[in-house]
């Protein structure tokens, strides 16, 4: 299975136009590193990870690296997202917390809300983003944060894989950031 999460944060001063634009447009996927094509370990498996910041000057990358996750496990928790596996099939959630900022999610019986977005089977590909907003701790000033993961049910040797494809499967829960 190749993950990718991404995340792209961005502060009140480029907020609206003309950075909303190149946000809009930027990578929603990137290149897979050659750790995770040759990456054969029964034990784990590896997720890339991928923290993006823009400012008035445009998008830095400030984090790309591959993290591991235990293979032995039936679920993984990556933010607001679980992904379970269940023999060549993976699901994939949205949990909505505290921690995925606001506007807060609501089901229809006003509980957070929490659902399916997807199935994937062997070579699927799919996507899940979300949004949302939060209060820096040190300043008092809003952060706002696009939240991105994408899975591709299967090993791969393409390290182009996720640029190359588009998503069979994708689930939104995008939000007005005020």
């Amino acid at each position: 299975m190749i993950i990718q999460s991404i995340s792209l944060s961005w502060d009140k001063k480029t907020r609206g136009a003309p950075y909303s634009t190149l946000r809009n447009r930027y990578n929603k996927s990137f290149g897979i590193p050659d750790s995770m094509i040759h990456d054969n370990s029964q034990l784990t498996f590896p997720v890339h990870k991928i923290e993006l910041i823009q400012n008035e000057n445009g998008i830095e990358m400030k984090y790309n690296k591959v993290e591991y996750v235990e293979s032995r496990l039936h679920s993984w928790k990556l933010g607001c997202m679980e992904i379970q596996r269940d023999d060549d099939e993976c699901i994939v959630y949205f949990n909505y917390s505290d921690h995925c900022g606001k506007p807060i999610r609501y089901d229809t019986r006003n509980h957070y809300l929490s659902e399916k977005s997807f199935e994937l089977s062997k070579n699927e590909y799919g996507r899940i983003s979300y949004n949302g907003r939060w209060i820096h701790p040190h300043t008092g000033e809003w952060i706002y944060r696009l939240h991105i993961l994408n899975v591709y049910n299967s090993s791969c040797t393409d390290k182009e894989l996720l640029n190359k494809k588009h998503p069979m499967k994708e689930y939104k829960q995008l939000a007005v950031l005020f």
